[in-house]
């Protein structure tokens, strides 16, 4: 698939984008032509560990109450951290469990969605710490491609003093001489082992 997006885009000199999960970046080990021609651009989830991605939160569920067609607006803010712990900080899986909570609620004649309509729809437990399992697991891939940069240099060698080019051969012709096996002398004197007959032969 990787060849082909690449012949697509040089026959229809069109830019494209493939937008997804962590998965994507599998596409990274293909190539090198395919890894110099692409451009990474990370869109984590939010993380309830820092206070600025806390308040985008509580911003983000003002707007999603705000767009509920309901005869009564819901209030989705008194339960943020539920909304939270079952959408991982992932605005896309919000955004389907209010559609279905809402389902359920215009199924039910109810006026507006409440806390019963999102628990009915909420991806269960066991499939949240599946989801985050991967989450962490593709921001640790991401974080290894884009970070390292000390193991670059190092690899690279601008982290160690220049050396001539003659002094490189010559170290190099001396570490294969010393790898080549030595042959084994051969032992003056001592009779090489085998077996010996036992017995008298051709005994009457």
């Amino acid at each position: 698939m990787p060849e082909a997006i690449k012949s697509l885009a040089n026959i229809t000199q069109v830019l494209h984008g493939l937008i997804g999960t962590y998965d994507l970046l599998t596409l990274h080990d293909i190539g090198d032509q395919l890894s110099r021609r692409s451009i990474y651009v990370h869109l984590p989830r939010y993380n309830a560990e820092f206070q600025e991605d806390r308040e985008i939160w509580h911003s983000v569920i003002w707007n999603f109450q705000c767009q509920i067609p309901t005869s009564e607006p819901p209030d989705f803010l008194s339960h943020w951290e539920y909304l939270y712990s079952r959408s991982l900080g992932c605005v896309g899986i919000l955004k389907n469990w209010s559609r279905n909570a809402l389902g359920e609620a215009l199924n039910e004649n109810a006026s507006t969605v409440t806390l019963k309509h999102l628990e009915k729809r909420a991806l269960s437990v066991g499939q949240c710490r599946n989801i985050l399992k991967h989450i962490k697991l593709g921001v640790a891939r991401y974080a290894e491609i884009e970070g390292k940069i000390e193991e670059l240099y190092q690899d690279l060698g601008l982290r160690s003093p220049p050396i001539s080019r003659q002094n490189s051969r010559l170290k190099s012709e001396t570490k294969s001489q010393q790898i080549e096996p030595k042959k084994r002398k051969k032992s003056v004197g001592i009779r090489k082992p085998r077996r010996d007959s036992i017995g008298r032969e051709n005994a009457v």
